[in-house]
């Protein structure tokens, strides 16, 4: 994900002074308010072979230029303030971002029905020069601390970032309010509770109106909390999560139909859901530049939805039962070789089903983004109607592959150097296999009686140059090789084992 530096613009508020007698004492903590605004600029240049693994498909290959300009404005007192972060000048280049669409009517001559079509108008933004881009809001909430009490209290309102641990169960931008208690130095607790869906703006097809809590139109609401702990040597968290999406009954559901794009196949429909986790990372006492990382995760949950196919192949015919689970463990080791150098690897395992027609389902994560990182192309998939940046990697909605540790067992070692203060070279091979076989598919996404679990390996080299402060270019290059589990997940069958390969440039300016 972007990681935004911070550099403030602090501007103090003029207030008109009321006359001397009339004018109200100023608390003695009051002070002006404070206005600092930080952001990236980015443009990713990628080049992808064989995305479809060599099957007959118009976005096996592509090449695509994308930018984008993130703005973070914040306004701040001492105990309260206002948070938005906006993004703007995101798109394709050569792509219009923002079409001005026309209508065009026509009547039926028996019955007189008036049909409305939209149609593209190219002459409305001087010929697709890309002038008309949307900004969009990823962020708009209000922060306080509540007053009068023994220990701080945070309090937050608004459209947010809520997310635990190390991305896998949930990392997403949502509307809801989280309030944090600081009793001590180390310890934190957080409760949050966020409206997912109000019932309308997914692909679901009731009948209903905006804000009706009626059948397929009923709320989903996620509600949780976290215990953290942050001391020099480790920073950790507990966490437990509780989902439920009211619609659920004989219905379609918000997960996985009203996700907004193509999820990997074989997905159930989620009715409720809970998870529970415990996540850590920090240093040992095993020399200088040692560092770990490591999370576990348990959820169960319930599929009302009685579904009577598998929907081309979206959704999973269980019995009614979802469970499954995470594990993760990463360790680093930096070294002073003459250069900078250091070696990791990392252990990741997720649960999956073993039988996509029948029994429990699988489920392991609520909501994310695809900001988990792993690898280049095999997971690296930031979705473009959340992240708003681009289809990137097998877990796209073009491939349709596994994303995060979705039945996904996970072995990488990797080594880092730093020839010179401002590169940083990073080379790694990532060991892949589905934790549960993988069936096919046939032309109707109906699953095939052929298994199989071997997803394949890939080898990843990236380089990253600081140019000047703040300002870095990146290359960052993979190559997948496929086994037939990912052929016969991404494609139906095993016949398509062409290697898969990425080159993604990035131009980053951070301010």
């Amino acid at each position: 994900m972007l990681q935004l530096s911070v550099l403030p613009l602090l501007a103090a508020t003029t207030v008109h002074a009321a006359p001397e007698a009339a004018r109200p004492p100023a608390p003695a903590a009051d002070r002006p308010t404070e206005f600092s605004i930080r952001g990236v600029y980015a443009i990713w240049g990628l080049h992808q072979r064989n995305f479809m693994l060599g099957a007959d498909h118009p976005l096996n290959d592509a090449a695509y230029v994308v930018q984008m300009l993130r703005l973070s404005p914040s306004f701040d007192r001492e105990t309260y303030g206002v948070v938005a972060r906006l993004d703007a000048a995101q798109g394709w280049w050569g792509a219009d971002n923002d079409p001005n669409v026309e209508s065009v009517e026509s009547v039926d001559p028996v019955d007189g029905t008036v049909t409305s079509t939209p149609t593209y108008n190219p002459y409305a933004l001087f010929r697709d020069k890309d002038t008309n881009y949307d900004v969009h809001f990823d962020h708009a909430y209000v922060w306080f601390m509540l007053p009068g009490l023994p220990v701080d209290v945070r309090v937050q309102a608004g459209r947010m970032y809520m997310g635990v641990g190390q991305k896998l169960v949930l990392d997403q931008d949502l509307d809801g309010v989280t309030v944090a208690v600081a009793p001590g130095e180390t310890v934190s607790v957080e409760l949050m509770g966020a409206k997912v869906s109000e019932g309308v703006g997914s692909v679901k097809a009731p009948t209903g109106a905006l804000m009706s809590d009626d059948e397929a139109y009923a709320d989903a609401n996620l509600v949780g909390g976290r215990v953290r702990l942050d001391t020099d040597a480790v920073k950790g968290e507990l966490f437990g999560l509780y989902y439920q999406d009211g619609s659920g009954d004989g219905t379609a559901t918000f997960f996985p139909q009203g996700y907004g794009y193509f999820a990997s196949r074989f997905r159930p429909n989620v009715r409720t859901a809970t998870a529970v986790g415990v996540s850590a990372e920090g240093t040992a006492e095993l020399g200088a530049g040692f560092e770990w990382t490591a999370e576990a995760d348990y959820l169960m949950g319930t599929d009302d939805v009685k579904n009577a196919d598998h929907a081309a192949g979206l959704l999973d015919r269980n019995n009614g039962t979802l469970r499954g689970w995470n594990a993760l463990l990463t360790v680093d080791q930096a070294f002073d070789a003459g250069i900078p150098l250091g070696v990791g690897a990392t252990f990741g395992m997720g649960s999956g089903d073993d039988d996509v027609t029948g029994g429990p389902g699988n489920l392991n994560k609520i909501q994310t983004m695809g900001f988990f990182p792993l690898t280049n192309v095999w997971e690296d998939s930031v979705m473009p109607d959340v992240g708003g940046i681009s289809p990137q990697g097998l877990g796209s909605p073009v491939s349709r592959g596994y994303r995060e540790l979705e039945n996904t067992t996970a072995l990488q070692g990797r080594v880092m150097l730093q020839p010179a203060k401002v590169v940083e070279l990073t080379a790694s091979y990532t060991w892949l296999q589905a934790t549960q076989p993988v069936p096919g598919f046939d032309l109707t996404g109906a699953p095939t009686g052929d298994t199989a679990r071997d997803l394949g390996s890939e080898v990843d080299a990236n380089a990253k140059v600081r140019i000047h402060k703040g300002l870095t270019y990146a290359a960052l290059f993979g190559y997948f090789m496929p086994g037939t589990a990912s052929s016969r997940l991404i494609t139906g069958t095993a016949a398509n084992l062409d290697a898969a390969w990425e080159l993604k440039q990035v131009l980053m300016a951070k301010f």
